[in-house]
């Protein structure tokens, strides 16, 4: 028997609860208490100390002499307890990151932007060049008297790449 479960057997004579020999065995004890017989409190052997504490508390309350109306918190009240406590130790320590961590994101970020917007003024740029090489080629076969319809038409695919381009990065100021 732990010392747990004797405290329990000593504390519930003490507090006038009789045990019932007829459902007590070598493993558990039954106590009843006359102010409810119909109440009964089975003890352990291997009882641990925080089971005991609560049997304890249930027979104070049946013996009528609890201070205090509810129930202390189970076992299981209490696990749920620490683990809220853990997940919301852990959601402020990454909130705590993040926040020292802003004024690096946003100074990475910006750099991504200015990256971003640099890419796409070299993109547009290289299709400017590509548009001004197509009219001075047109230019040119116009002045030998060539035929100037592959020309043309390389100026008009020039003009709707970098009009497509432009769609595409409408929000982008140049």
């Amino acid at each position: 028997m732990t010392p747990a479960a004797r405290r329990c057997h000593e504390r519930l004579e003490a507090m006038g609860f009789v045990r019932d020999v007829d459902r007590s065995n070598r493993e558990r004890s039954v106590w009843s208490h006359p102010n409810d017989p119909g109440q009964q409190i089975r003890i352990f052997v291997g009882i641990k100390d925080d089971a005991a504490t609560l049997k304890l508390r249930h027979a104070e309350q049946i013996a009528g002499l609890s201070a205090t109306e509810t129930p202390e918190p189970t076992a299981n009240d209490r696990q749920r307890e620490r683990r809220q406590a853990e997940a919301a130790r852990r959601v402020a320590e990454i909130a705590a990151h993040d926040r020292a961590l802003a004024p690096f994101q946003a100074a990475a970020d910006q750099r991504a932007a200015e990256k971003a917007k640099r890419e796409a003024l070299r993109q547009r740029s290289q299709l400017i060049d590509r548009w001004q090489d197509a009219r001075e080629l047109l230019a040119r076969t116009q002045q030998c008297g060539h035929d100037t319809r592959r020309a043309v038409a390389s100026v008009n695919e020039a003009r709707q790449a970098i009009d497509r381009f432009d769609a595409e990065y409408r929000a982008l100021p140049y």
